[in-house]
C-alpha cells in the first residue's frame, strides 16, 4: 500500500518551505542585498537539503537499503565479476594507464555519507584526484602532458575503472 502523500513528497515540500521561509526572513538582506541571487539561493537551498536528509538519514536509510536489496546484490554481482577487468578492457587510452588506489581510498568514503551532497563532493575528490594522478604519470612517462588531454570522456572512463576496483 503507498502512503500518499509520499515521503519524497513531503521532505520536497519540507525543503521547498523552509528555503522559501529563509528568503522571506529578511535575515540575508543585509548580507546580500535587498534580494538572494541565484548562486546563494542555490547554497542556502543546498544548507537545508542536507539538514533535511541528514536528520532523516537514520530512519529512511535502512528501510531504503532493505527495499533495494535485490538491486544492490546484483550491483555486485556485477562489480565483483569484472574485477579483473584492465584499464584496457574499459576502453582508457594507454597513456592514462595509472593506479587508482588513491581514487580507491576517496570512493570508499561513500558508505559514511548521508546526503546527495557530501556523496558529490566524494565523486568530485575521487575525480580530482585521477585528474591529478594522470598529470603527474604524463610528466614522468613523456616528459610532461604535450599532446595528451583528459578529456571528460576519458576521465568517466576511469571513474568507472575506479567504481570497479573499490568493489
Amino acid at each position: 500500500a503507498r502512503i500518499n502523500p509520499s515521503l519524497e513528497a513531503c521532505v520536497l515540500g519540507q525543503w521547498q518551505m523552509s528555503v522559501e521561509a529563509l528568503e522571506n526572513s529578511g535575515f540575508f538582506e543585509d548580507m546580500l542585498g535587498s534580494s538572494i541571487k541565484e548562486r546563494q539561493r542555490l547554497q542556502l537551498a543546498q544548507i537545508v537539503e542536507s539538514y533535511l536528509l541528514g536528520g532523516i538519514y537514520r530512519t529512511v536509510y535502512p528501510w531504503l537499503q532493505q527495499k533495494y536489496a535485490a538491486k544492490d546484490i546484483r550491483l555486485s554481482q556485477i562489480l565483483h565479476a569484472m574485477r579483473y577487468y584492465t584499464p584496457a578492457d574499459i576502453g582508457i587510452a594507454p597513456q592514462f594507464h595509472i593506479s587508482v588506489q588513491e581514487a580507491v581510498k576517496e570512493l570508499m568514503k561513500l558508505g559514511d555519507c548521508r546526503t546527495p551532497l557530501e556523496k558529490l563532493l566524494v565523486f568530485k575528490e575521487a575525480a580530482m584526484r585521477l585528474f591529478r594522478l594522470v598529470q603527474r604519470s604524463l610528466k614522468v612517462h613523456f616528459g610532461g602532458v604535450g599532446d595528451f588531454q583528459l578529456a571528460t570522456d576519458d576521465l568517466v572512463q576511469l571513474l568507472v575503472y575506479t567504481i570497479i576496483r573499490t568493489y
